[in-house]
């Protein structure tokens, strides 16, 4: 029997993807997540139906939205990032010794210790000391640091 994971796009347009076996499945207040082992994409996150990663692509947002404001600004000492939970861009930026705080706001606790436990090698940027995670709606974060 064949398990495959359909993403739908349209009425008429679906992403399938064969799986091998399904690695999680959890809902929190939040979301739904799903992540699968297939032979194509390797390991891959679903949120609410939607593929938001895998192994056979993270590294090209990870490593494409990090160097340019990083290359552009002349001194960044303090980053803040929304939705960072899966720690790919946290492990981008601590290759830059003169970052001294990053601060990453989820909403989603389940999301971040998923990551962290299917997709090691993804998530061990969270495990660098600047590193802070909180835990809420980045709206709300951002309001919450008003002067």
């Amino acid at each position: 029997m064949e398990f495959w994971f359909s993403e739908f796009h349209t009425g008429n347009v679906k992403l399938s993807v064969r799986v091998n076996k399904q690695l999680f499945a959890g809902e929190s207040e939040n979301q739904r997540m799903d992540v699968f082992e297939s032979l194509e994409l390797g390991k891959f996150v679903a949120l609410d139906g939607e593929i938001v990663f895998s192994d056979a692509d993270v590294f090209v947002y990870d490593e494409m939205v990090t160097p340019v404001p990083m290359a552009v600004h002349p001194n960044v000492k303090n980053v803040l990032i929304i939705g960072g939970g899966d720690g790919g861009v946290a492990k981008e930026l601590i290759r830059y010794p003169d970052i001294e705080t990053i601060d990453v706001v989820e909403v989603d606790k389940m999301f971040v210790d998923v990551c962290r436990d299917i997709f090691p090698e993804v998530a061990a940027g969270m495990n660098d000391p600047r590193v802070t995670i909180h835990y809420q709606d980045g709206l709300r974060f951002l309001r919450s640091k008003r002067n």
